[in-house]
C-alpha cells in the first residue's frame, strides 16, 4: 500500500512537472515589424531579443559606438528572414524571460526553423554562453562548426573569444 501511493505520488510529480515546462515553453506569436540589429526584433509592440545568440553590435551614433564587424549583414540576414512575417516565439523552461532591458528572450521559429540557431549554424553571430538555457551546448556546438567551416563572421572578422564569449572588432 504504502509503495503504490508513493508511486503515485511520483506519478503526480512528474505530471504537474511537465505541465509547468510546456507551460513555461509555450509562446506567443506575431508579425515581426521591426528589426533592431542581429539579434533584436519588434513584434506585437514588444522587442524580443533571440535568445541565446549574440551578433556584432550596430553603430550607435547617440552613443558615440562604432559598430562591430559583420553587424550590417547579420541584421540584414535576419530582416531578409523575419521582417512583416509571421513567427512563433518559445520561451525557454531554464532562461530568463526578459534580460535587464525588458526585453522578451524567446527562440524565435519561422514554421520550423529556428532562427536563433540558423544565425550561429551560418556565422551570422555567436552561441551567447553567460546565462544557462536548454540549447546551449548546442549552440556552441553549431558555433564550433560555423567556425571551423569559416562560415560569415568567422571567414570576414578576427573574432576574439575569451571565457566562452566572442566578439568581432569594432570597425
Amino acid at each position: 500500500m504504502l509503495k503504490q501511493s508513493f508511486q503515485l505520488f511520483v506519478l503526480f510529480l512528474l505530471s504537474i512537472n511537465f505541465i509547468f515546462i510546456t507551460a513555461c515553453e509555450a509562446g506567443s506569436s506575431g508579425i515581426v515589424s521591426y528589426v533592431y540589429d542581429g539579434d533584436t526584433v519588434k513584434i506585437n509592440n514588444k522587442k524580443v531579443r533571440l535568445l541565446g545568440i549574440d551578433t556584432p553590435e550596430m553603430p550607435w551614433p547617440q552613443k558615440n559606438r562604432k559598430g562591430q564587424c559583420f553587424a550590417q549583414e547579420a541584421k540584414d540576414f535576419l530582416t531578409k528572414q523575419v521582417l512583416n512575417k509571421q513567427v512563433k516565439l518559445v520561451f525557454d523552461p531554464l532562461a530568463d524571460k526578459q534580460d535587464r532591458f525588458g526585453r522578451q528572450l524567446a527562440y524565435i521559429y519561422l514554421g520550423k526553423r529556428n532562427l536563433n540557431a540558423q544565425i550561429i549554424q551560418e556565422g551570422y553571430g555567436f552561441a551567447y554562453v553567460k546565462f544557462p538555457y536548454s540549447k546551449r551546448e548546442r549552440f556552441k556546438q553549431y558555433q564550433a562548426k560555423a567556425k571551423r567551416k569559416q562560415r560569415g563572421v568567422w571567414k570576414e572578422c578576427r573574432i576574439q573569444c575569451k571565457h566562452g564569449r566572442c566578439r568581432s572588432p569594432e570597425l
